[in-house]
């Protein structure tokens, strides 16, 4: 399985030749969120049948692609490039915006993916904090138990006898 990269001979081209509603977010998003990549290049499929595919932003730090949809994207064909990158991806998820609410509401755009971004480290930190908590948890278990049988030996007999 192939990790997504950045760097791509294109990219100098590719960030020229951005919408107006992708230059509009991308400033937007940037003050409120730094770690954001435009025109971020994912590589997938196998190595005999290698694809890539551009994405308007990323923010790896939150597994997002955020994709700024136009008149020339084909709904269809988008989702069906979507379904299978997610399969080599599955921890990612896209977000998708077209150039009209972007136009209208770029603040409200910019909450939901700030929300979306927030929602995906939370629920990333609560388990890595349930996590530290059980090591803890089962530390100190361990401690009372190696305490008790220290200090009452006729535990230390029947728990010999049990096992």
């Amino acid at each position: 399985m192939f990790e997504p990269t950045s760097w791509d001979i294109s990219t100098r081209k590719r960030l020229n030749q951005q919408s107006y509603a992708e230059k509009l977010l991308y400033k937007a998003l940037r003050k409120k969120l730094r770690r954001v990549k435009r025109n971020f290049c994912i590589h997938y499929g196998t190595p005999e049948n290698k694809r890539r595919y551009f994405v308007d932003f990323c923010i790896l730090l939150s597994n997002l692609f955020i994709e700024i949809d136009g008149k020339e994207h084909d709904k269809v064909d988008d989702w069906i490039r979507e379904q299978e990158i997610l399969k080599y991806f599955p921890h990612f998820e896209f977000l998708r915006f077209t150039n009209e609410e972007v136009f209208r509401d770029t603040k409200a755009v910019v909450k939901a993916i700030k929300k979306r971004h927030y929602e995906k480290i939370a629920r990333w930190s609560t388990r890595r904090l349930e996590k530290k908590r059980l090591r803890k948890q089962r530390k100190l278990m361990e401690a009372a138990i190696l305490s008790n049988i220290s200090t009452n030996p006729t535990n230390l007999e029947y728990s010999q006898k049990v096992t």
